[in-house]
């Protein structure tokens, strides 16, 4: 209960980093659930920069992200985590990418890990990049080097992506 507790908390300072960053026309998607199993996704962001399914992450402990592995250190030990962060938002994506071309409507989606927890992580040349919740100017910089979406484009999926949402997204200003 604690760690789920937790996560929420951590989804609310992501949205509320969100709103102080982000400039221009973005959609923020909270708790979005695709019809498949598993498909409930922490964050989709969507705007002129692209569609991020973003996985939030606030765990304790120490990690360590190599590659596409994952793993916490339990006394001495490095052991693999249960949920693979970087399998699970790599599959978010393509859940979304699916789903939006089942509506005629094929786009990438840009998977990232938002890490938020109070545990430590070391990096090692991670398969999905890790945005850190203290660094929303390198999450910038990020999403600069990402392509551009027609704001055609934009409204078309964002009509898509609210039949998925109990509520109405937020639009970030």
């Amino acid at each position: 209960y604690s760690n789920f507790i937790r996560g929420l908390q951590a989804q609310d300072t992501l949205i509320a980093i969100l709103e102080k960053s982000l400039h221009g026309q973005w959609l923020l998607f909270r708790d979005l659930k695709l019809p498949v199993k598993d498909g409930g996704i922490d964050v989709v962001l969507l705007g002129p920069r692209g569609i991020y399914a973003l996985e939030v992450k606030a765990y304790q402990g120490e990690y360590r992200n190599r590659g596409d592995r994952w793993q916490r250190k339990i006394g001495l030990f490095w052991r693999g985590v249960a949920r693979n962060p970087t399998l699970q938002v790599r599959q978010h994506g393509v859940n979304i990418r699916q789903y939006l071309r089942s509506k005629s409507t094929a786009q990438f989606v840009t998977p990232r890990i938002v890490w938020a927890g109070p545990g430590q992580v070391v990096l090692q040349k991670p398969a999905v990049p890790v945005w850190f919740l203290d660094t929303p100017h390198l999450w910038q910089e990020d999403m600069l080097r990402q392509g551009e979406l027609s704001p055609q484009v934009i409204q078309r999926v964002a009509t898509i992506l609210k039949e998925l949402c109990r509520e109405e997204p937020e639009v970030q200003k």
